[in-house]
């Protein structure tokens, strides 16, 4: 709830940081976890363990995580749709530790240059349901069961500005299995959706991956396209609709809801207004603006 968001200010607690899964939470060990870093781009691939990972030069810094459906409840107001029903909740900022995605690539042999059209791939380790049958991949048809991944380019994967993270702690501690322990992907100002947990495999490849739930999974289609609608004419392929970076957000905190301020009797007092606002891409908030009159 907001009144959470209100009360810690900028760092969420671990026990208190939202959570949105796709399935059970995986029972993994620390002890055998594996991270395997690969694919047709990388010369010398990676079999890495836990504390293999742990070793390396740790990057740690705040990032703030959205889900994709956050504040989805006041469109489902307007118009219903086919996410949860979020509120405003869906928002959590931790301290993140882990080791960069670049240094990983570039011990796997990845190289910087000819970097056009590839893609890194990220694989998580649990098995969920195929939405839509076989998909439009002939090559590579997809299952009954169908993993969780996704993909960002290369170029992006390899430029230390994006401080993508393949981290195992958060808050100081590490992860809690329902956020991904023993790793997971942080990718700053990308939505949660794209930030695989219990990670397994990391394969740089020629093109953006075929994963089932990089395409059936946070896109934001043109508001004339009915759910029905939306599995005919490719819709969840095109790439113009994918949503990977944070659009501009903000929500009150304080006053709540509904809640009523009697400025008769608190005339000579003051009031402490509270509230977030994000937005993605490398992008900063440079002001918040507050009206008492709707604007």
């Amino acid at each position: 709830p907001l009144s959470v968001h209100h009360k810690y200010k900028f760092i969420t607690p671990t026990c208190l940081h939202y959570v949105r899964n796709h399935g059970a939470c995986p029972n993994l060990k620390w002890e055998e976890h594996r991270v395997r870093v690969g694919g047709s781009c990388a010369t010398t691939p990676l079999d890495l363990s836990m504390d293999e990972i742990a070793a390396m030069e740790p990057r740690e810094l705040p990032v703030t995580l959205v889900c994709a459906g956050n504040r989805r409840k006041e469109q489902n107001m307007i118009r219903q749709t086919i996410g949860f029903n979020w509120g405003a909740g869906g928002v959590s900022t931790n301290v993140w530790k882990g080791v960069t995605l670049r240094d990983l690539l570039l011990k796997a042999g990845v190289s910087e240059k000819n970097m056009s059209g590839k893609h890194v791939e990220f694989i998580g380790h649990e098995d969920l349901p195929n939405k839509v049958g076989p998909g439009p991949f002939k090559d590579e048809p997809w299952g009954k069961l169908v993993k969780y991944g996704t993909s960002v380019p290369l170029a992006r994967a390899m430029n230390p500005a994006y401080d993508i993270l393949i981290a195992y702690e958060a808050n100081g501690e590490k992860l809690q299995p329902d956020h991904g322990f023993p790793v997971r992907l942080i990718i700053p100002g990308y939505i949660g959706g794209r930030m695989i947990k219990w990670l397994t495999d990391i394969n740089v490849i020629e093109h953006e991956t075929k994963n089932h739930y990089h395409y059936h999974d946070n896109r934001i289609l043109p508001p004339h396209i009915t759910a029905e609608e939306s599995l005919t004419g490719g819709w969840w392929y095109k790439p113009e609709y994918i949503f990977n970076e944070l659009n501009i957000n903000s929500a009150m905190t304080a006053p709540d809801h509904n809640e009523t301020i009697d400025l008769a009797s608190n005339i000579a007092g003051t009031y402490n207004v509270g509230g977030y606002a994000y937005t993605g891409g490398g992008r900063r908030i440079t002001r918040a603006e507050i009206s008492t009159d709707g604007g």
